[in-house]
């Protein structure tokens, strides 16, 4: 069984704050040859992902949390290609406000 190789993408958003955020989605690109969309079992959770396929198997740590519910896979036959892209949770959202930060 092999490893397959990820590449990540987070893209720097000139409108922000490097400190902040670098982009709303986060894109994992895994080439996989040899392999269909059928073959594949992917499971994306908010801080890493899983994928197998009959020749590979990918665990992978995700640079930034995310939101599994809203995330999208696409499989591009030609270039044996998934690409999975998630939104990032931002820190505000991950973390509830308290009481001390709020205006009056």
């Amino acid at each position: 069984m092999e490893v397959a190789a990820p590449s990540f993408s987070v893209g720097i958003d000139p409108l922000r704050h490097g400190g902040v955020a670098c982009s709303d989605e986060l894109l994992l690109r895994v080439r996989l040859p040899g392999c269909q969309a059928a073959d594949l079992d992917l499971d994306v959770r908010s801080t890493c992902v899983r994928l197998q396929a009959p020749r590979y198997k990918l665990r992978a740590h995700l640079p930034e949390r995310v939101d599994e519910a809203r995330g999208r896979a696409k499989w591009d036959a030609d270039k044996e290609t998934l690409e999975v892209t998630l939104p990032v949770i931002s820190a505000m959202e991950s973390t509830p406000a308290s009481a001390a930060y709020e205006l009056d």
